[in-house]
């Protein structure tokens, strides 16, 4: 039993791309719940249109705009399935991803994660990732974190086990609109993760479609460079590394990050006041 949630907002014409991809997956799916978060346009009458489409089809919408996580989580309390898929509107899945990921979910008992490669629609442009069919959590982690930039490899969107939500709970929403990159850590904690590298995801591109959500992209950069540092902070804890050798590590990084953003911020302060 397979259960997809796919958070929405103000993304009609994605969010339809999105259903029927999962409409078109050879591996069935048995339950969608569309976590809408107050669109203004007509997401949910899109959504509702593909009702006949699935066993069971759930279309949650909010009267306020709650931001990602949370309206992520009312979703996936309700999901049924021994294997969720996370979606979002926009994402287009390469028609056998899922029953590729859930036989190498099946095939490795102690992973809880699968994740796969992404497919950029403006370019073209496909990312794999260096790392196995099957990666121990903690190794995982340990790829993740060495990475010079604070660059999760996998994004919002991935299947975990139902055991996955029993043991590690919700993503918390005090990382707000980088929820997920603090949520695989965590998982990676407990659980392993298989890797579809064949398989991919196609992912909206930015400067053709209008944001998902209110988003401030500095606020996102010093969010993710947090989840970044607590997981590898445990990681620490777990594995016996000084503390001290962990933050000279991110002190470093985190000061060169702290430079990018400051100059950024510079630039497009002269660019708005050139356009005045």
């Amino acid at each position: 039993y397979v259960s997809a949630v796919v958070t929405s907002f103000n993304r009609a014409d994605q969010l339809a791309q999105t259903l029927t991809s999962l409409v078109e997956q050879d591996y069935r799916v048995d339950q969608v719940i569309v976590c809408d978060d107050a669109s203004t346009d007509d997401a949910v009458d899109v959504a509702s249109g593909f009702r006949d489409e699935f066993q069971e089809m759930q279309i949650l919408s909010t009267s306020i705009n709650r931001g990602m996580p949370a309206n992520l989580n009312q979703g996936l309390l309700r999901a049924d399935g021994e294997y969720v898929q996370i979606c979002h509107d926009g994402d287009v899945f390469s028609p056998g991803l899922f029953r590729e990921q859930i036989r190498l979910l099946a095939l490795h008992e102690s992973a809880g994660l699968a994740f796969c490669s992404y497919e950029y629609a403006s370019s073209g442009l496909v990312t794999r990732e260096p790392v196995s069919e099957f990666v121990k959590g903690h190794d995982l982690i340990d790829f993740l974190v060495a990475r010079k930039r604070y660059n999760c490899a996998i994004r919002g969107t991935a299947m975990i086990r139902a055991p996955v939500l029993e043991t590690v709970g919700l993503p918390s929403p005090v990382f707000r609109q980088v929820a997920d990159v603090d949520y695989w850590f965590r998982v990676l904690e407990c659980f392993d993760a298989v890797y579809v590298a064949h398989e991919s995801i196609v992912l909206p591109s930015g400067d053709t479609v209008k944001g998902n959500y209110e988003t401030i992209p500095l606020t996102n950069a010093r969010l993710a460079s947090a989840a970044f540092i607590t997981a590898d902070i445990r990681r620490a804890l777990h594995s016996g590394e000084s503390i001290q050798r962990v933050c000279s590590r991110h002190l470093w990084r985190y000061t060169v990050k702290a430079l990018q953003l400051r100059s950024l911020i510079v630039r497009r302060r002269l660019i708005n006041e050139w356009k005045v």
